[in-house]
């Protein structure tokens, strides 16, 4: 065979560091080997270190394209907010809530529980911490739009933190639960915390 094309390299090796994305999210770093990613992408296992030094390596760009998607979505709930189909708040938390296959799940929660071996100060996992921080900023930004309350009190940033951090962590039982009647009570008691002008009429979908 002869040899690859420099464009052809770089669109195998985006195409690795996206696949690797998917099956990180769906079954966890340590849960899929290099043998895997190649497979899954189509490519021989043996080209994997063409493109990159390590695993771990390879791990850092798939968290930060993650967490890239989801920024890039949650933009995008933003962006139909600003058009009046919903307020920001309340399209975020129902985004956010609504299921979706597993490998395409908040990185926040498919990657919390990354356990192989690297230590905290690995490229990985300050990737993940900057990623989750950004996503906090988005939310702490749709909530600066929210209106008002009938009393013209705004959400404090406490009351904006601690709805993030319930969204988040009900998002984490909903995942490892599944569809379960008292999960979509949690679901409903978050939305219920938002201002009552920026709550949705109809239940999360």
């Amino acid at each position: 065979m002869g040899r690859v094309s420099k464009a052809q390299a770089a669109l195998n090796r985006q195409h690795i560091v996206e696949t690797a994305s998917r099956l990180f999210r769906q079954q966890g770093v340590e849960g899929v080997s290099i043998a895997d990613i190649m497979g899954a992408a189509g490519l021989t296992p043996g080209g994997f270190y063409k493109h990159f030094a390590s695993k771990e390596a390879l791990v850092d760009e798939a968290f930060a394209l993650a967490f890239q998607q989801a920024l890039g979505a949650w933009d995008q709930v933003a962006q139909r907010e600003r058009s009046g189909q919903d307020r920001a708040l309340a399209a975020l938390v129902r985004f956010y809530f609504r299921p979706r296959p597993a490998e395409w799940s908040c990185p926040m929660l498919a990657f919390a529980t990354c356990d192989d071996g690297q230590a905290p100060q690995a490229p990985a996992m300050a990737t993940y911490r900057q990623g989750a921080q950004t996503l906090l900023e988005r939310f702490r930004t749709a909530a600066q739009k929210a209106p008002a309350s009938a009393q013209g009190q705004a959400l404090t940033n406490a009351e904006v933190d601690l709805l993030f951090a319930a969204m988040v962590g009900t998002g984490l039982l909903a995942r490892s639960v599944g569809d379960a009647s008292w999960i979509r009570e949690l679901q409903a008691a978050v939305l219920a915390a938002l201002p009552p002008t920026d709550r949705p009429v109809d239940p999360p979908a």
